[in-house]
């Protein structure tokens, strides 16, 4: 009699152990899919930061080109 017992508490506190690691996977799997997530969407910020301060330098070329552009074509030099 005290034997099955045993084995019914056994066969819970395996079942019970059985779905703990089973919610901890979960749990961990989600943790690496969020940061894989996360990962892209930081790699696509620095792509568009990079991108920005690209454009803003050519911006600035271009400005500097126009100014140097029209002082030598007004006669405006120093």
């Amino acid at each position: 009699m005290a034997e099955a017992v045993v084995n019914v508490v056994v066969q819970q506190l395996l079942l019970a152990t059985t779905e703990w690691v089973k919610y901890e996977i979960c749990l961990i799997k989600g943790v690496d899919d969020e940061l894989q997530n996360m990962s892209t969407k930081m790699q696509t910020i620095q792509k568009l930061l990079d991108d920005a301060e690209n454009k803003c330098m050519k911006d600035i070329i271009v400005k500097q080109w126009k100014i140097s552009w029209m002082n030598g074509t007004l006669g405006l030099s120093n």
